[in-house]
């Protein structure tokens, strides 16, 4: 299979015909650039600062929104109860949350651009029908991996084992939705996946082996300090096994469609189904054994795609 990797024919990353390559991007003076590859390399040394640059980027982006909370009349609001109070409190967080999904995307474009010399869409993030299409695909395995596994851990160590129950009392329906669609993608899933699945397998695009191992690690890699219920080092080591299947997948998917569309449909699908799971269960899977059960089901499925790309590609060179 010929991987382009930013010159020769003009398929781009995932080898979309309508995606320039870097050959074709102009440089500040409008003159057309010729083989331009990115300023920092791409061996151990690039890769290493890239994986400190990341995460920074998701911290910054989500810094943003401090001060908004420190304004006190929202301060207060946050405190209320009332319905009134509620339904203000949930429009504003959810601004808040638009706008570290901006800054998280702007900023990884800002580093595409002066550094990668590159852009979103040549990266493979561009809102197609095909790309939309394959996003839906994603967010349905990862809603079925969360329910399955919750269903899952829940034969192995009964009902318990899925941590405590879940009330969204005081949410109407259709609040409910909007706040849970807009945490999942928004705040989640468009963003972060833009950074690793776009940013770092654009990088890494001539090495697809390593740009899926790379991206699966330094994806999980910082989930070691996420809030997820966790109770000492332990529970924070197993927490780690829903970031690293997930993100398996979302890697997996990307070398197979090369869009990014579908890991951010597996990413905002793994919090849809956290929710899902809540709503059916009554339980927030907030528990080393929920989180076994779910990472083993998405790790099964993201092998499995990717022994699809890995036998659509040996058919493709051959």
């Amino acid at each position: 299979m010929t991987r382009v990797m930013g010159g020769g024919d003009c398929r781009g990353v995932w080898g979309s015909a309508s995606i320039p390559t870097v050959d074709t991007m102009p440089t500040n003076d409008g003159s057309p650039a010729a083989n331009l590859g990115p300023r920092l390399g791409t061996g151990p040394l690039g890769i290493a600062v890239r994986l400190v640059v990341a995460p920074a980027i998701m911290l910054g982006a989500n810094l943003v929104v401090l001060p908004l909370w420190q304004i006190p009349a929202l301060a207060r609001l946050r405190a209320e109860t009332s319905p009134g109070s509620l339904l203000t409190a949930a429009l504003v967080t959810m601004a808040s949350w638009l706008l570290v999904g901006i800054t998280m995307v702007g900023l990884t474009a800002l580093w595409l651009r002066l550094i990668e010399r590159r852009t979103l869409r040549q990266a493979g993030v561009a809102f197609t029908l095909r790309g939309l299409t394959w996003m839906a695909v994603g967010l349905a395995l990862a809603v079925a991996a969360v329910l399955v596994g919750a269903l899952l851990a829940r034969a192995v160590a009964g009902p318990d084992a899925l941590g405590g129950p879940v009330s969204y009392d005081g949410f109407p329906l259709g609040l409910l939705i909007a706040y849970i669609l807009v945490r999942s993608f928004v705040l989640q899933g468009i963003g972060e996946e833009v950074v690793y699945r776009g940013w770092f397998m654009d990088v890494l695009r001539d090495r697809p082996v390593a740009a899926l191992t790379v991206t699966t690690l330094g994806f999980t890699a910082p989930h070691l300090l996420s809030s997820g219920g966790q109770s000492g080092w332990v529970e924070r080591v197993i927490y780690l096994a829903m970031p690293f299947g997930f993100g398996l997948l979302a890697g997996a998917m990307v070398l197979l469609t090369r869009t990014v569309l579908p890991a951010v449909g597996v990413h905002g699908g793994c919090h849809i189904g956290n929710a899902v799971a809540g709503g059916l269960f009554g339980t927030d899977l907030m528990s080393p054994v929920a989180w076994l059960a779910i990472g083993g089901v998405f790790v099964v499925l993201g092998l499995a795609v990717t022994v699809v790309w890995s036998r659509t590609r040996l058919v493709i060179s051959g």
